[in-house]
């Protein structure tokens, strides 16, 4: 039968409907449906899935509107009406109508007067409790009639219906009946689905709550109530409207089917047309600016022409001319604006024609990347070219581009956050009414890990188990909630793409409302490209930022810096890899990789771009023999001689996608394009092209004179390794930019890690792993202070200084107003005048107690100790005499001279508001005993030897052993490096009680080289109770200052290098003044660089620095 729902909802009216669209499609298929609709509340979200599985189920879809406006005689009441499209202008129009309500700015504001041009080819159903039946029910029948003739002057007349269902009273369905014959409007069954089945009414209940923020009450008889608005069997509704006397009715919904005929145009992406000078041809457009931009980059040679040629060639047989000149035009946009850009994402680095324009930075003929895994001229597929961005400018670009093609031509792609297992869990929770310890005691049962469901976890974790059945209603919860798992839950904008078209979007899709004032599509990325519209991919990165921020500060001291020039076989650089010092570059951060690199030792660009391609699901398997081949402890084997040119870079082992296509290009005379097409089904899986493929693989082999055993040994090798392989030209263009992150990171470390730094203000953890690295490395950081400081992290005299905006609990606004007054009118002589000078609402304790805390204001000529006990009087004195200078001045309170603060409570202090310890590092505090018990810095442990530690414990990981025993790896730090520490069994078991994080401990152990450097400890006990027992052996007192003198020289950062390790390894109580000869600048290190005195020193220090650099000036 031909009956549909004229009203049916799915879950992309968000938070209304628990059914999907092809949940939808598939309950209709099963209950004997011929056709079924759409009609979702004001959007077209669902509509290309619901399409697709509609055709798919050999139904006919039917795409409609639930449209919520204004009225027609009710102009401020909204009100419901169906639309639904004839055919496919009637489809364009559904989405105008739809475009225009999701752009107001006031939804209520909704009204025919603005859609009455996008109502041809429409079928208007006024739906039972619509503006005619509401009217009809308040017995205002000459203002339903008007409402009647006004459709039927808006809509086409034979296109116009009115609503009637079974729930209304059978003398309000006469009623309806009457006045349907009298203005010539017929009645449809207007039965509206909300849900699929009778007993999904709860779940659709829940829904609604989540969305309104409510609690649901009586649970219990909730979930037993069978709703109404499920899809019934046909034959049912027919049965029941005919015994109504309503069976014309019935068959009008019939006839009403036979009407629509609505096809979706599936087709490639077209592209806008790039706009050029009257008589210029894009084709001879890209090619002349292809040709300059390869004479830019100095590749004049016949290789790089002739592959030049052949990309042009194929992208002007493919009729992608203006794709390139797009993309092409915003890189040149963006480099004349300074924003930095990416090397390039993806196979897109494989085109020499991308980098002539400049639109990637890695050179495909030096790296043999290949222009076929990019764009196959066999296979006619939009190329895809992903903008990299820095993530703090990808706006502008956004906007250029906006600009530029229109806005009615320019979206970002939406996006739906869903109801997965953590979220849903939660919604539900909170309106089934638990309290907010048991949401979160249920939430963290709950994996952390991407893509759990909520069926795993039952099956895995006993613990949720237990805790679901202790809960109230817990199994109702946890059924509802699986239920609901995976609807769509809100909409937000895709992270990066975007869409352009030559014709208004509305054409093709429906938009709403997006970020800043920009268009958002109403369809998701995949339905948006299967409708041919361009996507392109702006990515922010921030890692780009990083590189642009660091950049910019490197401008400062050494303008003539070019990153372009930076060689790419730099052994410090290597050996940063090698060590796997690799905090904040760019895809090497993880730990899992990180192992990799320790193990592989990378010694060149090659190897590091290798770990790159390796360290991803599925190459990982192949991580142990790679790294076995490269250091000889497996033999490195071909399947056949000839291959050897191609795999010997990898030892033997596909690594890359590129080299599936050498193979087959080289042993059977594929062409790269038939080879991509082989490496693709083989990764795809796709077991029909994998037979045609391996027949014309081996005969092909065969034909070139190789044996049909050898032929069918390497098709068998490549199809076991290509689906391990990686996109080389990813790889290649990704480890660009790690390796010159890393670059930076070894010779322009302060401006690196001041960028990094500020990149993660607000990661407490990561702010103190980079500044311990800081130090490391021989960079003073030092805390913030009020005349100093600016929001950000500097760098200053040498050091770098704390930014106020890592100060904890400080807020921005009042660091804006602070810097700004310093701004305006200088610096801030005493606390008094700091307070009087800012605005009233800051005059609480609050704010400054934090920046006394922080040691921000150590330099206004008090201790923290005297401005605390200070500062309520103060306060008082500053309200008190408001602007008057000369009255604060007879009521300020005296500051009571006080000893300060022991360092043990200024560190807690700096932790409480900065994370980190800036004064000095918590084991400085027992230096001394490094006279009596011969204490190692942790930078000069040497493999083998027994030492003596003072450290402290950062991190702690408990494990058992496979007899059941515990043991503990243990992370420390002293003022010089971080630690490894192993405490097998017996050792802590004896130590595990006075154990605990962020305590200073003397451990003694044994150096051993695993992974890297760690001690395995046979004895521990806290620095404070070693103290206790060697009271008598204090500090001394420092016999004088040592003035050490850096001459200009080009050796400069490794003599800088030698200078730390001199410090760290003689440690002591006199102070140390850096003199720069360059400029005279004179800087105290902090007390952690502070030397002993004797003559060995001094001859080490003159042999480094310089007859003359080198004095000693006693006290």
């Amino acid at each position: 039968m031909s009956y549909f729902p004229i009203q049916a909802l799915s879950a992309y009216s968000l938070l209304k409907s628990p059914t999907t669209p092809k949940e939808l499609v598939i309950k209709a298929k099963e209950l004997g449906y011929q056709n079924i609709g759409l009609t979702d509340i004001d959007v077209m979200y669902g509509v290309v899935d619901f399409y697709n599985a509609a055709i798919a189920a050999d139904m006919k879809p039917i795409l409609g509107l639930t449209l919520k406006i204004n009225g027609l005689v009710n102009q401020s009441t909204i009100g419901s009406i169906i639309l639904i499209a004839k055919n496919s202008r009637g489809y364009q129009n559904l989405m105008k109508i739809s475009s225009y309500k999701m752009t107001l700015a006031n939804p209520a504001d909704a009204n025919f007067e603005v859609i009455e041009n996008y109502l041809s080819d429409l079928i208007a159903i006024s739906p039972v409790g619509g503006e005619i039946d509401q009217l009809l029910q308040q017995g205002q029948v000459t203002l339903a009639e008007q409402v009647a003739k006004q459709f039927k002057q808006l809509f086409d007349t034979e296109s116009v219906y009115l609503g009637i269902n079974l729930s209304q009273a059978l003398t309000h369905r006469q009623y309806l009946q009457e006045f349907s014959v009298n203005v010539k409007i017929p009645l449809v069954v207007d039965e509206p689905v909300y849900y699929v089945a009778a007993n999904d009414f709860f779940a659709s209940k829940v829904l609604q709550a989540i969305d309104a923020n409510i609690v649901l009450s009586n649970l219990g008889q909730a979930r037993s109530e069978m709703g109404a608005n499920y899809l019934k069997p046909v034959a049912k509704i027919e049965l029941a409207y005919k015994q109504a006397g309503l069976e014309m009715v019935f068959e009008n919904n019939t006839r009403l089917a036979s009407q629509i005929n609505v096809e979706l145009n599936f087709k490639q992406p077209q592209l806008p047309v790039f706009s050029l000078p009257v008589g210029i041809q894009t084709q001879a457009y890209l090619a002349e600016i292809s040709h300059k931009g390869l004479e830019k980059r100095g590749l004049t040679d016949e290789k790089y022409q002739k592959r030049l040629a052949h990309e042009l060639t194929i992208i002007n047989q493919l009729g992608f001319n203006d794709y390139f000149l797009i993309i092409w035009d915003v890189i040149k946009w963006a480099h004349q604006q300074g924003i930095q850009t990416g090397p390039g994402r993806g196979s897109a680095a494989g085109s020499l024609v991308a980098y002539a324009l400049m639109i990637t930075d890695v050179d495909p003929i030096k790296y043999d990347l290949l222009f076929e895994r990019f764009l196959n001229p066999d296979r006619a597929q939009m190329p895809d070219i992903d903008l990299d961005l820095p993530d703090n400018r990808r706006e502008e670009v956004l906007n250029y581009v906006h600009d530029k093609y229109g806005h009615t031509h320019v979206a970002q792609i939406i996006t739906f956050g869903t109801l997965a297992a953590k979220q849903v869990i939660r919604d539900t929770g909170r309106v089934f009414g638990y309290t907010q310890p048991q949401l979160s005691q249920l939430a963290k049962a709950l994996p952390n890990a991407p893509h759990i469901t909520l069926k795993s976890v039952i099956e895995k974790s006993r613990s949720f188990q237990n805790i679901i059945n202790d809960l109230p209603n817990g199994a109702l919860l946890l059924n509802v909630a699986q239920q609901l798992e995976g609807l769509p839950r809100n909409y937000s904008t895709h992270a990066a793409g975007v869409v352009i078209s030559q014709e208004p979007l509305t054409d093709i899709v429906a938009v709403q409302n997006g970020p800043d004032k920009r268009l958002m599509t109403q369809l998701p990325k995949n339905p948006v490209e299967a409708l041919g519209l361009l996507k392109m991919d702006f990515l922010g990165l921030r890692n780009l930022t990083l590189l642009d921020t660091t950049l910019k500060l490197i401008h400062e001291t050494s303008p003539k810096f070019d990153l372009s020039t930076i060689p790419f076989d730099d052994q410090e650089t290597l050996t940063l890899f090698q060590n796997a010092k690799t905090n904040g570059i760019f895809q090497f951060e993880s730990e899992g990789i990180k192992k990799v690199l320790r193990q592989l030792k990378p010694d060149s660009f090659e190897m590091i771009a290798a770990v790159n391609a390796l360290f991803r699901p599925g190459p990982m398997e192949n991580i142990s023999r790679f790294v076995a081949r490269k250091h000889g402890k497996e033999p490195i084997t071909y399947p056949d001689p000839i291959l050897q040119p191609i795999l010997a870079p990898t030892f033997g082992i596909i690594v890359y996608q590129e080299q599936v296509m050498r193979v087959a290009s080289v042993l059977a005379g594929f062409s790269l394009a038939q080879a991509d097409m082989l490496r693709r089904a083989i990764s795809k899986k796709d077991a029909q092209k994998i037979n045609v493929l391996r027949q014309q693989f081996i005969q092909g082999a065969i034909k070139l004179g190789h044996a049909q055993a050898v032929a069918v040994t390497v098709y068998d090798y490549i199809e076991a390794f290509a689906n391990y392989g990686f996109n080389r030209s990813h790889a290649i263009a990704y480890s660009k930019m790690a390796y010159q992150l890393a670059f930076l990171k070894v010779h322009f470390p302060r401006e690196f890690f001041i960028a990094l730094i500020n990149a993660n203000t607000g990661n407490i953890d990561k702010l103190g792993v980079y500044i311990q690295e800081l130090r490391q490395v021989g960079i003073t950081v030092v805390g913030p202070d009020i005349n100093r400081s600016n929001h950000d992290f500097i760098s200053a005299d040498g050091a770098v200084r704390f930014g106020l905006s890592a100060i904890k609990g400080l807020r921005s606004d009042f660091i804006n107003e602070l810097l700004n007054e310093r701004n305006a009118h200088g610096r801030f002589e005493s606390l008094p005048n700091l307070i009087s000078r800012l605005n009233d609402k800051w005059r609480n304790e609050k704010m400054f107690t934090i920046l006394i805390k922080a040691g921000a204001c150590d330099n206004l000529g008090y201790n923290r100790k005297e401005l605390l006990q200070a500062l309520n009087g103060i306060l008082e004195a500053v309200g008190l005499s408001g602007s008057s200078m000369s009255l604060f001045a007879t009521m300020a309170p005296k500051i009571a001279k006080l000893p300060d603060f022991k360092l043990s409570e200024k560190l807690a202090m700096e932790i409480e508001t900065l994370g980190i310890y800036v004064s000095a590092h918590p084991v400085t505090q027992y230096r001394h005993l490094a006279k009596q018990i011969n204490i190692t810095a942790i930078n000069q442990l040497q493999i083998n030897a027994k030492v003596n530690l003072v450290i402290l414990i950062t991190k702690i990981h408990v494990i058992r052993t496979k007899t059941g025993k515990e043991m503990a790896f243990l992370t420390a730090t002293d003022q010089t490096g971080e630690l490894s520490i192993t405490l097998f069994p017996q050792v802590y078991n004896q130590f595990k009680a006075q154990i605990s994080l962020g305590k200073v401990y003397v451990l003694r152990g044994k150096v051993e080289q695993g992974r890297e450097i760690q001690v395995i400890a046979d004895y521990m006990k806290l620095a404070s109770e070693v103290i206790l027992k060697n009271d008598n052996n204090i500090s001394e007192k420092p016999q004088g200052k040592w003035f050490l003198k850096l001459a200009k020289d080009k050796n400069r950062l490794k003599i800088e290098n030698e200078l730390r390790q001199i410090l760290q390894a003689n440690h002591g109580d006199n102070p140390v003044i850096l003199v720069y000869e360059i400029d005279n600048r004179k800087i105290l290190m902090s007390k952690e660089w502070w030397l002993k005195k004797n003559q060995q020193l001094m001859e080490s220090l003159t042999s480094l620095l310089g007859q003359g650099n080198v004095i000693f000036k006693d006290n």
